[in-house]
């Protein structure tokens, strides 16, 4: 039997400072090419996502012992059918290494 369990949800965020424009055709150049945006008042965007972390444990249910457990990471996933395809990917291929199956 192979059980995957949520462990946690950590929220995190990134931001992402915008580049400034181009002046006359060329870039900007030195520290004024990195803070010039800010100085002219362009707010930086912020990107908020949630990383989920997930165990999965394979069961031999004749001797009901744990045969392999491991862990994975996914960063919020907007297609669940698609996330789960992926994941079932990789489990069965570090399965398929540590040979388990």
């Amino acid at each position: 039997m192979l059980i995957t369990r949520l462990l946690r949800v950590e929220q995190k965020a990134d931001v992402v400072q915008p580049v400034a424009p181009p002046i006359g055709g060329y870039y900007r150049t030195g520290f004024y090419g990195w803070y010039g945006s800010a100085w002219a008042g362009v707010p930086a965007n912020v990107v908020s996502y949630n990383v989920l972390t997930l165990e999965t444990t394979l069961w031999d249910m004749r001797n009901e012992t744990v045969i392999w457990s491991g862990t994975t990471e996914a960063i919020q996933p907007s297609d669940i059918a698609k996330a789960t395809n992926d994941m079932a990917k990789v489990l069965i291929e570090k399965m398929k290494k540590d040979g388990v199956i």
